[in-house]
């Protein structure tokens, strides 16, 4: 595997403004190291061991004021929020190329922080919490303890309660049961086939919802954001996903699960390298644009392998994928054309997945001091 290391010589280290200068120097003498990370359409934000955020943007990397003492990030669309050392929440906003000054919620929170379109949520003793716009959701979060692996959609959340899992919000998208329903509330709902099942993760994404049993079975269910088959429809039936895994992330075309080495494999839109080399797509979709007619684009129902080993979180641009080891070496693959990966633009796709910051240790993948 090609890692690309002539690429990785800068890292960014000093802390800027998107007025101020960006100071980059040897990854040899960065002190620090990545803890989490997440990215929201073109941008990427990290989190260092050194309680500092710093996010890519089109004029280049930048340090998120106000956001410090950060441990964990969570985003949805160009919102992006931080959990503190404390518990507290800070967000801030990654729209239009730049990164605004984070703001501090008044919540205090201690685990499973995930920011939805309106709302930002959390578990505290177990209960759900939010803080935000919920009439706009049009739900409210459902009552009772012991609820774990929160995750939200556009219009419904996810969680695990007990181990089983469960979702509430608008079902109209096939997000919540896997079938088509109306504008309406759905309370807490889960495909029958899977309501006895004890779940590993649940995770919601847009209009869509994946989970992994305890067993290793992957199942997902709801459309894809964009993507089309030509006649225009949107596959929304309850699907398993052959193989065992561990883990699932979702973007918005493209899904990722982990197997039990830790190795990604990822389909659906089959361009920008998101897919990575070995890719064969199986067929042509369609692929609506805001701004131009529909295109045809290559794709796959077929999960892709990537060639990483141990990886314990994985994040999902449109246009780029990044995962980071259990070393807390971060790689990325996909298009850098704004300069996602944290050095230079390039025009090119990155195939293969490329060293962005090294971590603590080398597991396999090339990384570590």
């Amino acid at each position: 595997m090609t890692l690309h290391r002539h690429l990785v010589v800068l890292v960014l280290l000093g802390c800027a403004s998107s007025g101020g200068p960006i100071r980059v120097e040897p990854v040899s003498a960065r002190a620090s190291h990545v803890v989490d990370l997440v990215s929201s359409g073109e941008s990427l934000c990290v989190a260092w061991s050194s309680g500092e955020v710093r996010c890519t943007t089109t004029s280049g990397p930048v340090t998120v004021v106000g956001a410090r003492d950060v441990v964990s990030v969570a985003a949805f669309e160009n919102r992006m929020c931080g959990r503190t050392r404390e518990g507290r929440i800070a967000c801030w906003n990654a729209a239009h190329g730049g990164v605004s000054e984070a703001s501090m919620l008044s919540a205090s929170t201690h685990s499973d922080l995930v920011v939805g379109r309106f709302i930002v949520c959390w578990s505290s003793a177990g209960r759900i919490e939010c803080e935000g716009d919920e009439a706009r959701m049009r739900w409210t979060p459902p009552e009772g303890e012991d609820w774990a692996n929160l995750s939200l959609g556009r219009l419904h959340g996810c969680g695990t309660r007990g181990g089983f899992g469960g979702c509430w919000g608008r079902g109209d998208a096939g997000a919540v049961d896997g079938s088509l329903r109306s504008d309406e509330d759905l309370s807490v709902s889960f495909p029958s086939v899977l309501r006895r099942e004890r779940l590993r993760v649940v995770r919601a994404h847009l209009a869509r919802t994946c989970a992994v049993t305890e067993g290793g079975a992957l199942w997902c269910f709801g459309p894809l954001e964009l993507l089309r088959e030509l006649d225009g429809s949107a596959p929304t039936d309850l699907v398993r996903i052959e193989g065992v895994w561990t883990d699932v992330f979702l973007g918005r075309d493209v899904t990722c699960a982990l197997d039990h080495d830790g190795r990604p494999h990822c389909w659906g839109v089959a361009t920008n390298g998101l897919l990575g080399p070995n890719v064969r797509a199986e067929r042509e979709c369609m692929f609506p644009r805001w701004d131009a007619p529909a295109i045809q684009v290559p794709c796959t129902s077929r999960p892709t392998p990537i060639e990483l080993v141990r990886v314990s979180k994985m994040t999902l641009g449109d246009h780029f994928a990044c995962a980071m080891d259990e070393g807390h070496n971060v790689f990325c693959w996909g298009s850098n054309e704004r300069g996602q990966f944290m050095f230079p633009p390039s025009s090119l796709p990155h195939y293969e997945p490329t060293l962005i910051a090294r971590g603590l240790r080398d597991v396999g993948n090339g990384g570590g001091p």
